[in-house]
């Protein structure tokens, strides 16, 4: 967990009860506390649409800069759904496609590629 992660904290004992909240603290007693409230978000489209993806055709799309995108194709292999992020320039691929499974690997990995924190619009 990384500052400025989001994640899923069940408030209570029961697993309906809780909210979606940006780690913005380097506090992490609550964390030490009480692990096992606190949740990894599986992506979906609706945080790629938050996060400003596009989705031209066949995979996500994010500028990170001049002809160069963070581009996370959907495999859905035996049922079994799963995005890979790669980077792309001009069209070409310039990275090892790379699985990813949640909202903050997905932010991790801009973070790693920028510097900058994946905003939600």
């Amino acid at each position: 967990m990384r500052l400025g992660n989001y994640f899923n904290w069940r408030a209570g004992d029961s697993p309906d009860e809780g909210y979606t909240e940006r780690w913005e603290s380097s506090d992490y007693e609550e964390l030490e506390k009480f692990p096992e409230r606190f949740r990894s978000i599986t992506i979906s489209e609706e945080w790629l649409s938050k996060f400003g993806f596009e989705k031209p055709v066949l995979s996500y799309n994010l500028n990170i800069s001049k002809n160069t995108f963070l581009q996370l194709a959907y495999c859905n292999d035996k049922g079994k759904g799963e995005y890979y992020a790669m980077i792309t320039q001009d069209e070409d691929i310039i990275s090892m496609p790379k699985r990813v499974f949640y909202v903050h690997e997905l932010q991790n990995l801009y973070h790693a590629l920028t510097g900058l924190e994946l905003e939600t619009k």
